[in-house]
């Protein structure tokens, strides 16, 4: 199932999310019940009613390692989700209780089963009622898996790309997994200057309406969005158009994970404590107020409330801190579940903070239509110390604070795993909430940063930096904003060097030092309140950067023993501002410094050349890098890196088994060896096979044809499907390709797939291929071979190809005349690497020997050895002995040995030799 679904990934995402929970819809019992749920030792959670004369009883209950958490309360009661553990405790303090729901998973096991077309229409019910498109149930009790937020994250993007970024990894969980993060936002790859906005869920593994409500709220944004008809969609607009709304759906995945295979009311996360319990409270962890006593948090493992060793022991508030240090957010709302409150700092004690009038004036708005309770923890329930909302509104030395609240969503009813028909709902009656946190009013009452900032300098104005910018037109709460409401305020380095008056939009900072570097921050400030905005920064060189830009065009001609250089020199500096300082390039070879060849600032823009002759004749790669006239002179960047090009005649026949020559091909995955049927060289040919990532692909190192158009260049091999190997099937071809000076790869033959031929020679003249608006005809011209196999895990789709020939037809075959004399011509190109052609004649028809040996007169190969009529031919040496190795650097000796025939001249049965020395250099 798993390569099905890889496949309709490919073709159609969000079809295949949905494809895949049916399958998962199909393989669960009922859709509501995990299997994993049915194991006979699986802990116990009863839901009980205990009987109180007052608050304090609740206290002595947490004083004795209660762990209480998220209860429902009346008068003279409250109702508690209690473990083993807990109903001991509550058994020793003589309150008296009553036990509602003996076994809490049981009972949802217990639920009416529906089946899946029953599901599928409630859904259909709960998306017509509430607008909804993009929300869904999930495989675990019609809530998302850890697995399938992470799909429906990446099917946010695929669906509203330009409204939502890609899921980041903010950091791992204990176990390894990862703690996503998305943002919403009109510009959601960028960080803009905007006011942030967090939400997050599941620091309680077993409160997965949390996630639900947040998800849900996600996809109401992008709908509302793109709906200009939804009543709420002037509204989504302006947040998104001024808000980045950050979502981390689950905060504690390792104890999520374990919900969904083992505990459905598993709370903590899953850090072994060392003495046989696990986990830590993560709202007990955070680092404000940790530990402030035992009543809020316990310093017992086995207790639910257990707050760890230390503050942010766990890594999973570690991710949370440093995304909230290294952002500037103004609000958050941390979700959990449930009692149907919201509440806010502080935690740890019974008392407000400084700006609980902000808190409340945004709780009564967010709670008007839901009916929600507000209050802190205290008076509503419990005290809490080293929880998120504390730490992130308490802690003001790493960061602005942050003004952060707790929904408890659903009541005792709904308890932590609403039914199917609540999840809708209960989402739905948080999208007012969200909105309203999501506004501010109150907290973010600033004016809006001025946009478009930038600077400029050049060598026109080496001491003077303009900044230029587009004013804000309103505040931060969408409120209009007139110039004469706000200044622009400029640093420069950190300090203030200016106030502008708004309708500006201008400034030009003077007495600055040539060639150096400044940093500025722009931001709006109200008059009336003197509120400012986030800042904008920007740095410019002042006279522009005094680096230069590398050069353009850069390529590589000639051979082993010298290149030319040609390159075009820069116009501009890195920065783009114009260049007027142009000094010269100097020249790299394999990464060292090897010479400099000057100019003149009159050369700026100009194409130049340059020949260097290296000391050792040879293969290199070669750069170039731009200086200018400064004292000292700034470098820059190094140009596309070039390696010297081959030289023709170039030939070659695979006869090594193994990687093909490094000196000749740049391989990707291909080998040679003696599979293939027949081969023109044998034992040997090239093998592309599709082995292991199905595309095998080889390529010629550079050569320089330049000028060398109309002088019958060709390019010459043979080639075989299948072999002995794998037939490839018709569309698994094998393609060559030419690449032009445009740097664009032509192909100039295809050829299907097919079962076992005898090996084809093709010949292909460069001169008759359309090179589509370049030219084949210059100093980096590349042959690619490359087959289109499928992957697998052996050898398969089997190519091969032999005898590889690239240069002038003249000379390849045999001449139609009769040569006056026999001659042993000089090898070419001489020196050498790895291939150089030997050429002869013969005015007789002869016993022909040309043989190859070392200064020592040892035979090292024999290229010839036949009777040969009169004519002109050309053989190859590549540098290998007659066992296929190849042979050192230095001189060798090539000799050619001719007894003519007795019948064919008057000189019959006289013998000719000639000698002569070649250099092969590596």
């Amino acid at each position: 199932m798993n390569r099905v679904l890889q496949f309709l990934y490919s073709r159609g995402y969000r079809f295949v999310t949905r494809l895949s929970r049916l399958f998962i819809i199909i393989a669960a019992l009922g859709f509501i019940t995990s299997p994993l749920l049915a194991q006979d030792n699986r802990p116990i959670y009863s839901e009980v009613k205990i009987f109180i004369s007052g608050s304090e009883d609740i206290i002595t209950l947490q004083k004795a390692g209660m762990g209480l958490d998220h209860f429902h309360s009346e008068p003279g009661a409250f109702t508690a989700v209690l473990d083993e553990r807990q109903m001991e405790i509550l058994r020793q303090s003589n309150l008296a209780y009553e036990i509602l729901v003996e076994d809490l998973a049981a009972a949802i096991r217990q639920r009416p089963q529906l089946t899946r077309a029953e599901i599928k229409a409630l859904e259909r019910e709960m998306k017509h009622k509430y607008s909804m498109s993009g929300f869904e149930f999930g495989s675990l009790n019609g809530y998302y898996t850890y697995n399938e937020i992470g799909m429906e994250l990446d099917s946010m993007r695929m669906l509203y790309p330009n409204l939502v970024s890609e899921k980041q990894s903010i950091g791992l969980s204990l176990e390894g997994r990862n703690i996503w993060m998305v943002r919403i936002s009109d510009n959601p790859d960028t960080d803009e200057s905007e006011p942030e906005v967090l939400y997050t869920a599941l620091h309680h593994a077993r409160e997965p309406q949390s996630m639900a409500t947040i998800v849900y709220f996600m996809y109401y944004l992008l709908e509302a969005y793109n709906d200009p008809a939804h009543p709420d969609h002037d509204w989504v607009v302006f947040l998104i158009h001024n808000r980045e709304l950050y979502f981390v759906p689950v905060v504690n995945p390792d104890g999520y994970v374990y919900v969904e295979q083992v505990d459905l009311y598993w709370r903590k996360n899953r850090r072994n404590n060392g003495d046989g319990s696990f986990g830590v409270d993560l709202n007990r962890n955070y680092g404000y107020q940790w530990g402030y006593d035992n009543v809020g948090s316990s310093p017992d493992p086995y207790s639910q409330t257990y707050r760890g060793t230390a503050p942010f022991s766990e890594p999973e508030t570690q991710v949370i801190r440093d995304f909230s240090q290294n952002h500037n957010f103004k609000l958050a709302l941390n979700y959990h579940s449930y009692s149907n409150l919201l509440i806010y700092p502080w935690g740890y004690i019974n008392q407000l903070t400084p700006d609980a009038s902000i808190f409340i004036d945004l709780a009564v708005d967010m709670t008007q239509f839901n009916g929600y309770i507000h209050g802190n923890a205290p008076s509503l329930l419990y005290p809490v110390n080293g929880e998120a909302n504390d730490w992130m509104y308490g802690e003001q030395n790493t960061k602005e604070k942050i003004f952060a609240m707790t929904p408890e969503v659903g009541s005792g009813l709904d308890g932590f795993w609403p039914p199917l028909d609540r999840i809708f709902p209960l989402a739905q009656e948080n999208v007012y909430p969200n909105l309203v946190l999501a506004q501010g009013e109150g907290v973010i009452i600033q004016p809006n940063a001025p946009n478009n900032v930038s600077a400029y300098s050049d060598y026109t104005t080496p001491t003077a930096i303009v900044l230029t910018w587009a004013d804000p037109t309103h505040f931060a709460n969408g409120d209009t904003l007139l110039p004469t409401e706000f200044t622009v305020e400029i640093e420069r380095n950190g300090v203030p060097i200016a106030s502008v008056n708004g309708g500006v939009e201008t400034y030009t900072d003077t007495n600055l030092q040539d060639g150096q570097l400044y940093s500025y921050n722009i931001y709006s400030r109200e008059i009336a309140s003197g509120n400012s905005s986030d800042a904008v920064s920007v740095s410019w060189y002042a006279g522009g950067s005094p680096v230069p830009s590398a050069v353009s065009d850069f390529t590589v001609a000639g051979g082993q023993s010298e290149v030319t250089l040609y390159w075009t020199a820069p116009t501009e500096n890195e920065d783009g501002t114009p260049m007027d300082d142009y000094a010269g390039v100097q020249l790299y070879q394999d990464g060292i410094l090897v010479a400099f060849f000057s100019g003149a600032p009159s050369d700026t823009g100009a194409a130049l050349s340059a020949t260097y002759t290296p000391s050792t004749p040879g293969y290199y790669q070669w750069y170039v890098t731009v200086l200018d006239n400064e004292t000292p002179a700034n470098e820059s960047a190094p140009s596309e890196t070039v390696g010297t090009p081959l030289n023709i005649p170039l030939g070659e026949s695979f006869d090594v088994a193994g990687e093909p020559n490094g000196a000749i091909w740049i391989n990707h995955y291909t080998d040679i060896n003696d599979r293939s049927n027949d081969p023109p060289s044998p034992p040997y040919a090239l093998n592309l096979n599709g082995h292991p990532v199905g595309e095998d692909i080889i390529d010629l190192k550079p050569l320089d044809l330049s000028g060398m158009a109309g002088s019958g260049i060709v390019f010459r091999y043979s080639y075989q499907p299948q072999g002995n190997g794998n037939v490839p099937e018709g569309e698994d071809s094998l393609r060559v390709y030419f690449k032009n000076n445009l740097g664009e790869w032509i192909r100039v033959r295809a050829y299907p797939g097919t079962t076992l031929v005898p090996f084809q020679q093709e010949m292909i003249g460069l001169d008759t291929v359309d090179a589509q608006g370049g030219t084949f005809f210059f100093s980096q011209f590349q042959v690619r071979f490359r087959s289109t196999g499928g992957a697998g895990n052996y050898p398969n789709d089997d190519w091969f190809i032999d005898d590889v020939f690239l240069g002038p037809l003249v000379g390849i075959e045999e001449s139609t005349s009769v040569p006056d004399k026999f001659f042993l011509s000089q090898n070419y190109p001489n020196p050498f690497n790895p291939v150089t052609a030997i050429r002869y004649q013969l005015s007789a028809s002869s016993q022909v020997e040309v043989t190859i040996f070392n200064l020592l007169g040892q035979k090292v190969k024999t290229l010839v050895n036949r009777q040969q009529t009169a004519g002109s031919y050309t053989v190859q040496w590549n540098g290998r002995d007659e066992h296929g190795t190849p042979v050192s650097s230095g001189v060798y000796l090539y000799r050619l040995k001719a007894n003519a025939s007795s019948s064919a001249s008057p000189g019959s049965g006289q013998e000719f030799v000639q000698i002569r020395k070649m250099v092969l250099l590596k």
